[in-house]
């Protein structure tokens, strides 16, 4: 059995129904997971990564 994980889609579904559409065949499934994205970038704003992240994050980049 293969398992294939997709991360940080960030609704770009075409992109994702292109790669589920080259698995021939294989049952896919999708699985939204909820996250607190203000809470988030408010982490990556006090940590050394760049204030543009914590944009990135609040705008769904």
């Amino acid at each position: 059995m293969t398992i294939a994980f997709f991360f940080d889609v960030h609704g770009n579904l075409l992109a994702l129904e292109a790669v589920l559409a080259g698995a021939n065949g294989v049952r896919s499934e999708l699985v939204r997971v909820a996250y607190d994205v203000e809470r988030a970038a408010q982490a990556v704003a006090v940590s050394p990564l760049p204030n543009e992240y914590a944009f990135m994050l609040c705008k769904a980049y």
